[in-house]
């Protein structure tokens, strides 16, 4: 029955979509074969809640409504085939959020980066959006320096003198690049080898080659050029709404009659976010996770030590022995 209810959504709905509600209902039915529920006919609102449950103790709500989502649709799909009761589908709530809670403003979580990561590289890879959304999280730049840089910004591997892929930020205000600190902006930003492989990729198969007013090749292009901070901007809110890289939506609303659902609207989606959350996340994951020193993220991103400490650690004395003893990075 899975499979009849996923080959009706195809066509209909995205290839994402379609993935994550596979990923949803295996992990549905592995659930219920484990707990002897082998037809559907064996489904009931107790069912699902203990679903729910279980479900509930391993993800965030978000996640959570991602899939109670797909399982309320597939529930409705087998009423109309009559095969369970009109109302269970309604059986089985969404879960509810404090105020604020749905909202990712401060910062996006490194779980939902994860996700949204991996959607780009299953779907997207060296796409436009790939690259934007991959060189603000590596690198945790700001929106006009992202801007900034040109194709001989980058450096492969191998053309380096220890042999790492680096992004380099310069402050060019006369050829409309400024970045936001002056010369004090400017700075060498060493690159993971399989985010390097993605930026090739990007340049080799999906950049535009065009140049700007100046005569520049910018290393992000669209077909007009040199994008935009304002396109930058929409790049991020498009791609961080869940029904994008999860196929669902956390917030119950069908993509259908949803205005955010229109990339022009984005920012709508309550879940979206702009490119500083995205900034901020890569610092916090950096600091917490990583391991480093308030001294090496002030050199990568551009910020003082001070405003590290006061804006963006959320760091315990726990945390940081964590992360020293397991460093690692995405």
């Amino acid at each position: 029955m899975i499979d009849r209810f996923l080959s009706e959504r195809e066509g209909d709905k995205s290839e994402a979509t379609i993935y994550n509600n596979r990923s949803h209902l295996s992990d549905f039915a592995d659930w219920c074969a484990d707990n002897g529920h082998v037809a559907v006919g064996d489904l009931d609102p107790f069912v699902l809640l203990d679903y729910k449950n279980h479900v509930k103790n391993r993800v965030r709500k978000t996640t959570l409504r991602n899939y109670i989502s797909t399982i309320r649709s597939f529930v409705g799909f087998c009423t109309r085939m009559n095969l369970t009761d009109e109302k269970l589908a309604d059986s089985l709530e969404f879960p509810t959020f404090d105020e604020g809670e749905k909202s990712r403003d401060t910062m996006l979580d490194f779980e939902t980066t994860k996700e949204i990561l991996e959607y780009l590289d299953r779907f997207e890879y060296g796409q436009l959006r790939h690259i934007v959304f991959g060189i603000l999280w590596h690198t945790g730049c700001r929106r006009g320096a992202l801007r900034s840089l040109d194709l001989e910004d980058y450096t492969p591997g191998p053309e380096t003198e220890k042999g790492v892929p680096r992004l380099k930020f310069r402050h060019r205000p006369e050829e409309g690049t400024p970045l936001k600190n002056g010369l004090g902006s400017e700075r060498v930003v060493n690159l993971k080898p399989k985010f390097a492989s993605i930026i090739e990729g990007y340049i080799d198969h999906h950049r535009k080659e065009v140049t700007d007013d100046y005569g520049r090749d910018p290393l992000v292009t669209t077909s007009h050029g040199r994008p935009a901070v304002s396109t930058i901007q929409t790049q991020v809110y498009s791609l961080t709404r869940p029904c994008v890289y999860a196929g669902s939506c956390p917030h119950g609303y069908d993509q259908e009659d949803c205005d955010a659902a229109n990339y022009n609207q984005a920012s709508q989606c309550p879940s979206s976010v702009s490119p500083h959350p995205l900034r901020r996340g890569s610092i916090t994951y950096h600091l917490k996770n990583d391991g480093w020193t308030y001294e090496e993220c002030s050199l990568r991103f551009n910020v003082s030590v001070d405003t590290l400490k006061e804006h963006y650690d959320e760091t315990t004395q726990t945390d940081v022995a964590d992360a020293l003893a397991d460093r690692h990075f995405c």
